[in-house]
């Protein structure tokens, strides 16, 4: 006979126990508790009183809830008190915890084949394994009543291992056989376990939104076209990562625009806040990076946290701005919102992988102490910038934008950081509710929006659309503000390079409002015209192909204020033909083209476009 089965049956003799009880006068009560060895995570519990069983149940004895549940169906026959149920769950534990003692005391110590390594692995049969779209492997963990899902390596898993080690052998695991077991477990999740998506803070699945709070009880906001609920046990796979702090869980009771009463954004701009929370806890398309523009003293940084604090809490909100492209791929790959606090400076690599990182794009780099192996991070993720200046001077990061001006706070209405505080972490419960109910909203709306002429981030547009009627603004209102946004930020970047006041000057020289040539002619052209001008000459490119390259990131900008950059290509020259012209009423040649021009073609078309300015000026 085993040593498991004597156990069983010595715990399981009715006269022995009861003999113990009254020896060891544990409690008045009739009622008993009989708690067997463990059989994987479970383990028999049986409830008695004199020789009459009340109840039986197999539960997993370290899960409170499964305890509770067990607890409260005694109570459900017996109706003992409160006092006599709290006795019989501390006897409960006290029992299971002297089971796995005399089960790991009973193991041969020697002679046995079996290995630490091995014993740990043995513990992954009770848990489940699975791996994300890369390979990397991940655990499912059972306890308290949900699930958490921990990534293979990780420190929390490994102290788990070594507490369900210790307390199912009764000695504690060396290193060296956790780090085998560790890896083992890896490569069982990578080759035998489900490929499953993992997310972090936020996710869509199904025509519906998951919102991680984050919390001891891993809770999950479920919000769809219906409304928004709690969730113990979510369908998606969440991970967490170092610093992520937990959300309020989420109360009714407040609208969108209460958030009004703690931000500093000006009225007709509050509609493109919520226009952009919504967009990045919803997460449904490409999102546009918030920029936060402002003097000392407009609370910029204030906003910054509050709104990083709606989506993803984090220990470290404010950070400065990342040294290399690594940087920001690992920043994205550990928080679900990317925060850069006072910039002064964007440079042009950096503001190219924002573009990236806000669309939805890839960073690969060499992984650490290989030659070959690239490590490749893929995210798209909400990012908040804050300056003093103007500090996206590059056209294509500020054309995927939304940037905010914020007002000088006057002196008699500034208040006590930690009075603002208390009262707005006290309004966030119900703030969170307000944002979760106007995502269910659009979710409920967006698919009746038609927008005749689609912006640039057209998701982002269409969805903050859908949610007008919770933002409590009329039809239309979203998408006026954000053209007028998106116009605001086109003479940003023109004023933000010398080359746009130097073409306008070049075309107002000539009577026709014309230009063409090579890009050489151009790049000498525009020197001379800028030859009697002060100020910074760094900016200005140094070559044909940098003055090629800096008027096609400009030309979306400067069709905006009426004057067409077009490229043409012939098998014997590259020709830039700058015209000014209503951008509405105006056909670039390069679509009018459908074969490559001769020279006496391209002599007809450029006679034709100045033809048309004639007629638009006389106009």
């Amino acid at each position: 006979m085993s040593n498991q089965e004597n156990f069983a049956i010595d715990l399981f003799e009715p006269e022995k126990h009861t003999r113990e009880n009254e020896e060891n006068s544990m409690k008045p009560s009739e009622l008993q508790v009989q708690v067997g060895p463990r059989e994987g995570r479970r383990r028999l519990v049986i409830v008695t009183r004199g020789a009459e069983e009340v109840h039986r149940d197999m539960i997993n004895s370290d899960e409170a809830t499964q305890r509770q549940r067990l607890l409260n169906t005694v109570a459900q026959k017996t109706e003992e008190p409160a006092e006599v149920l709290d006795e019989i769950e501390r006897e409960l534990i006290s029992q299971a915890d002297d089971a796995d003692a005399f089960m790991a005391s009973t193991a041969p110590a020697s002679g046995d084949n079996t290995s630490q390594a091995d014993l740990i692995v043995q513990l992954s049969q009770e848990m489940e394994l699975f791996c994300n779209q890369d390979g990397v492997g991940y655990v499912s963990i059972h306890r308290d009543g949900h699930a958490e899902s921990h990534q293979i390596g990780s420190q929390q898993f490994e102290r788990y291992l070594r507490t369900q080690f210790q307390r199912r052998h009764g000695r504690i695991a060396t290193a060296a056989s956790l780090r085998d077991a560790v890896l083992q477990i890896d490569a069982l999740a990578s080759e035998q376990g489900e490929q499953l998506a993992v997310h972090l803070r936020q996710a869509v699945e199904n025509d519906s939104v998951y919102i991680d709070l984050a919390n001891d009880k891993w809770e999950v906001v479920e919000i769809n076209r219906e409304g928004w609920k709690l969730l113990e046990n979510c369908p998606v796979k969440f991970r967490r990562t170092r610093g992520m702090r937990h959300l309020p869980t989420p109360s009714p009771g407040a609208r969108l625009s209460d958030l009004a009463n703690f931000m500093n954004v000006p009225p007709e701009d509050r509609v493109l806040l919520y226009g952009w929370l919504i967009s990045a806890i919803a997460g449904t398309g490409a999102i546009p990076p918030l920029i936060l523009i402002g003097e000392q003293g407009t609370a910029k940084s204030t906003a910054t946290r509050q709104i990083r604090s709606l989506i993803d809490p984090h220990q470290s909100i404010l950070r400065s701005a990342p040294k290399t492209e690594r940087d920001l791929s690992i920043a994205a790959e550990n928080n679900a919102v990317l925060t850069y606090d006072n910039l002064s400076h964007i440079p042009p690599e950096l503001s190219d992988a924002l573009c990236r990182l806000a669309t939805g794009g890839g960073f690969a780099t060499r992984k650490l102490y290989t030659d070959d192996e690239e490590q490749i991070f893929d995210a798209r993720r909400p990012i908040i910038l804050n300056s003093i200046d103007d500090i996206a001077n590059r056209s294509d990061l500020l054309d995927r934008s939304v940037v905010l001006t914020l007002e000088q706070i006057p002196e008699s209405k500034r208040r006590a950081e930690s009075e603002f505080w208390a009262e707005f972490d006290q309004a966030r419960s119900k703030l969170q509710g307000a944002i979760y109910d106007a995502i269910s909203q659009a979710l409920r709306r967006i698919d009746e929006v038609e927008l005749e002429d689609l912006p640039r981030m057209a998701d982002f547009a269409k969805l903050a659309v859908a949610a007008e009627p919770a933002m409590g603004v009329s039809q239309g209102a979203f998408l006026r503000q954000y053209q007028e946004n998106r116009r605001r930020i086109a003479q940003m970047a023109l004023d933000a390079s010398p080359i746009p006041s130097a073409v306008r000057s070049l075309l107002e020289a000539d009577r026709r409002r014309r230009w063409s040539g090579t890009a050489t002619d151009l790049l000498s052209a525009l020197r001379l015209r800028a030859s009697g001008t002060t100020g910074d000459r760094s900016a200005w490119p140094r070559t044909p192909r940098g003055i090629s390259s800096t008027l096609r990131r400009l030309a979306p900008n400067l069709r905006k204020v009426g004057i067409v950059v077009d490229f043409d290509r012939t098998a014997s020259e590259r020709t830039i033909t700058i015209v000014e012209a209503e951008h509405e009423n105006f056909t670039s040649p390069s679509i009018m083209r459908r074969q490559p021009r001769s020279r006496e073609r391209r002599r007809e078309v450029n006679e034709s476009i100045a033809d048309h300015v004639e007629t638009t000026s006389s106009q």
